[in-house]
């Protein structure tokens, strides 16, 4: 049942596949190669939606039925069936979500969307979830989608240096024929007294790459083209922008946190576009939005952009929460399941050895001396050495292998894609010194809690709050020099995942 606001699967949805997964909205469109740029991929972004929204599992029959009315009445039942536990922080935001509920209901032209933030635990994606699924069972005609900010970002980064490499194939055909038909031209006037100029275009002074706007880099040529097109020409964003609102009406963000520039420069032209365009978004996050980015490479140039179009286009909404719910949860369920985290078990122990192989053996049904020594796929055609069942259920590593070596989150979410259990031996207490190791293991744990990935560890460390001391982490700058804020919520939230995710 699901405790103190926060939710876990319950017997009815026990059956449900834990590796059950929400395609985000770019990755659907990054896969449609042979589609234009202008509307690269889109029509498939919905083909996932159907299916359980984040944790929340299967719905009974009646759950869909309350859910047809409202998310207030979608929590409501919940209440009384004691799937949740009441929390009176989360009524103002619940109350918000309803609003927005009704106007999409009524159709009433207005695309305000809502910004939710608190700190972690607090219930934020929870009350995100239960609005998509009256989204999905009461508004059929509304097309929402649902994806983590950080897979969003991922695919669209790759999305925009696709359609950046096919529009400078495209400008080299045409540089090509010019030069051949210059070349002929000479060919055919040789008697002609000629100068290197004589080849050249008309506005030879104006040649060099044009960025998305139409405009040089640098120099004479930049400012003549600038006041000559005035930027009529969409930018590489904007066009994805307006590829993804034509095939969507609400979308869901989950967990907004920026740590390097290029995501904050994308980040809020896309979010632009996509509002003026009438799409209504919905986010939660552990910051407020002028919050977002602290300590970043040149923040003040390119925050106030993101903050303009999240306050011009969403109402604020803080959870004051001082629970952190998935703990509460951990300690209502303490003794009640079979745990799936090891700790105080010391590096290469007999202990630690019989306790992965006893989940091996109930994940796979066979003994671990029948698996397969051999490596697990990763990002960009890598690989990491990785022993595998035979089903390819189980793929289980050491630390090391994981957490040590060059790897980023978009290898750990093929991980969690391809395996639906990952057992990882020995992680040590990470303190100065494993600030990337600390990095990686965040990651990781991100990746395994929103692709619904079952994690087996064994750990040195006392528990999930001595794994990660965050005061020594921080002052060598996890994850590339970010801010101790950064870290601090990095660091907070792992640990609160990890007392969710340790029970069975």
């Amino acid at each position: 049942a699901l405790q103190a606001g926060r939710y876990a699967e319950s017997s009815e949805n026990s059956s449900a596949p834990r590796n059950s997964r929400v395609q985000s909205a770019v990755a659907a469109a990054a896969r449609q190669a042979s589609v234009k740029a202008s509307t690269h991929g889109v029509s498939s972004l919905r083909q996932e939606e159907r299916c359980s929204v984040g944790r929340l599992g299967d719905l009974s029959p009646e759950a869909v039925e309350a859910a047809r009315a409202g998310p207030s009445a979608l929590y409501s039942h919940w209440m009384k069936s004691g799937r949740l536990v009441h929390d009176s922080s989360q009524d103002g935001t619940l109350r918000l979500l309803e609003e927005v509920f009704e106007r999409l209901r009524s159709r009433d032209g207005r695309t305000e969307g809502l910004y939710i933030y608190g700190d972690v635990g607090a219930g934020k994606t929870l009350l995100m979830d239960i609005f998509l699924t009256a989204l999905l069972e009461g508004l059929p005609n509304i097309r929402p989608h649902r994806t983590h900010l950080h897979d969003f970002l991922s695919s669209a980064h790759a999305e925009l240096h696709r359609v950046r490499l096919q529009n400078h194939s495209e400008a080299e055909d045409v540089a090509r024929t010019h030069w051949e038909n210059a070349a002929a031209k000479v060919a055919r006037d040789s008697a002609q007294d000629l100068s290197f100029f004589s080849v050249l275009p008309g506005n030879w002074w104006l040649m060099g790459e044009q960025d998305d706007r139409g405009r040089r880099r640098t120099g004479f040529a930049a400012a003549v083209v600038h006041s000559s097109r005035k930027g009529q020409v969409a930018t590489s964003t904007e066009r994805l922008g307006r590829a993804l609102a034509a095939e969507l009406d609400v979308l869901c963000f989950d967990e907004v946190a920026l740590t390097t520039i290029q995501d904050c420069v994308v980040l809020g032209p896309l979010l632009r576009v996509l509002c003026e365009r009438g799409v209504m978004v919905i986010c939660t996050s552990n910051r407020a939005p002028m919050d977002l980015y602290a300590g970043g490479l040149n923040r003040h140039i390119h925050l106030p952009a993101l903050v303009d179009a999240i306050l011009s286009n969403c109402k604020v909404q803080h959870v004051k929460s001082a629970v952190d719910h998935r703990v509460r949860l951990a300690e209502a369920d303490d003794g009640g399941s079979a745990k799936s985290f090891l700790w105080k078990c010391p590096s290469g122990s007999p202990e630690g050895a019989l306790f992965l192989e006893m989940w091996w053996l109930q994940q796979t049904g066979r003994p671990v001396c029948d698996s397969i020594a051999d490596s697990a796929e990763v990002a960009y055609g890598r690989s990491v050495a990785a022993l595998r069942s035979a089903c390819n259920t189980c793929a289980r590593f050491d630390f090391t292998e994981l957490c040590s070596k060059p790897l980023g989150p978009e290898d750990f979410a093929v991980l969690c894609s391809n395996f639906p259990v990952l057992l990882v031996a020995d992680i040590p207490r990470l303190r100065a010194g494993f600030h990337s190791e600390a990095q990686r293991l965040i990651w990781l744990l991100d990746q395994c809690y929103e692709r619904h990935t079952q994690l087996i560890i064994t750990s040195v460390a006392d528990g999930p709050d001595d794994l990660m001391d965050l005061s020594s982490v921080a002052l060598v700058g996890a994850g590339g020099g970010r801010s101790l804020q950064e870290v601090s919520f990095a660091v907070a939230r792992a640990s609160s995942r990890l007392s969710e995710m340790q029970t069975e």
